[in-house]
This record gives C-alpha cells, structure tokens and sequence, in this order.
C-alpha cells in the first residue's frame, strides 16, 4: 500500500465514521481549515478603554488601536497586603501576554529565593572544580 493508498484509506474512513455534515462543519472537508489571521486574533481579546499613564499599541504599523491603562491596586495572594499594580506594568504583562501578578513584590522576592536559592561561595567553587578539574590553573580557592 502506497501512501496515497493509505491517506485516501484513513480519509473514507473518517468519512464513514463521521458522515459528511459533520466533517463539514469541523471544516475538514475542502482542505485544511483557515488560521485566524493576527487581526482576527486581536479583535477578540477585549480592551479597556481608560484615560490615564500608559499607551499599549496594537500591531506594528497600527496607529488606531490603543490601549490606556490606570493604576491598580491589588490584594497579594501570600500576605494579603495591597500592592499598587502600575499602568506601564500592565502594558509589559499584555505585550507578553501574563496573567496579571498575585503576590508584591516582596513576596514575588521570596518565592523566587526560596524556589531556587542563592548559592554559597564553598558551593560554586565545588562546582567549579567539578567542572574542569584538569585545568592549570589547579583549582579555585577560596583566598
């Protein structure tokens, strides 16, 4: 069997199982259903509209789209204090599109130290020996 042979196989396959209608309406029949395109994509994300600090722009080389956005305060999820979340920190996490921050800023500190720790000085020379232990140098001390 062919790969033709194979491919139009699986397709009268799906076809059976399936019917018609139904693969009609996932948009299998007539080739590959189309992408949404950059714009469609933009137009379903909602914008807020508010007059105040930053400007987020859409698209390069899109000049009517634009977003402003206010301050906000927010509850952190660890202490429960209020934090002051920022309008050009707002457009930062919309670029790239993140989900907006649930601790302050302390305690975003302490969770990254406590997720990775910072190394001791003993520890990174060990490593460093463990790395290139043939070299001239003959190690690294610590003086």
């Amino acid at each position: 069997m062919t790969r033709s042979d194979a491919g139009r196989k699986g397709g009268l396959i799906t076809l059976e199982r399936y019917g018609r209608d139904q693969l009609a309406e996932w948009g299998k029949l007539g080739g590959r259903p189309r992408l949404p395109t950059y714009d469609d994509i933009w137009q379903q994300q909602p914008r807020e509209q508010n007059n105040n600090h930053k400007e987020a722009t859409g698209p390069p080389g899109d000049t009517e789209r634009k977003q402003v956005f206010q301050d906000k305060t927010l509850v952190c999820c660890d202490c429960g204090n209020k934090f002051m979340w920022e309008a050009g920190e707002q457009a930062y996490f919309q670029d790239r599109s993140l989900l907006p921050p649930r601790r302050c800023p302390k305690c975003r500190l302490r969770r990254r130290q406590a997720l990775h720790p910072p190394m001791s000085i003993n520890k990174a020379i060990e490593r460093a020996n463990a790395l290139f232990p043939d070299n001239n140098h003959q190690g690294v001390s610590r003086e």
